[in-house]
């Protein structure tokens, strides 16, 4: 992992089920939620331009199985993710934004903050 104290200690967090990104990797990505809508507003403000890709816990079902169920209570995040650098982006005709992360370290999961923004943010650790 990058040990660098240029990194923040304070990510937003992109919490996609079945989207994994790697150090090195490229991953692309389609943003048409308001709420990650704005995370890429406020992420283009910065210098680093951030945004961590972590997995959802599985939430078990009425049925016993698993997977993404309906809920008002977001899931919670695995404890590894990994951060990515905003590479490139473009925007559609109609406000939506299709971006391209380049994977950086991985890091782990301290806890969530909360905040005033419609995305999750999290405290992290690049050890």
């Amino acid at each position: 992992m990058i040990q660098n104290p240029d990194l923040p200690e304070v990510i937003p967090v992109f919490p996609l089920p079945g989207a994994l990104l790697l150090p090195r990797a490229r991953l692309p990505l389609h943003l048409f939620e308001p709420r990650y809508l704005q995370m890429l507003d406020d992420c283009l403000k910065t210098p680093g331009r951030l945004i961590g890709m972590i997995q959802p816990q599985p939430q078990p079902r009425a049925d016993g199985t698993e997977g993404a169920e309906a809920t008002d209570t977001p899931p919670a995040l695995q404890r590894i993710g990994c951060v990515g650098r905003v590479t490139q982006f473009s925007e559609t005709e109609d406000g939506r934004y299709m971006i391209t992360l380049a994977g950086l370290s991985r890091f782990r999961l301290i806890e969530e903050v909360e905040g005033f923004t419609p995305y999750r943010r999290a405290k992290v650790s690049w050890e």
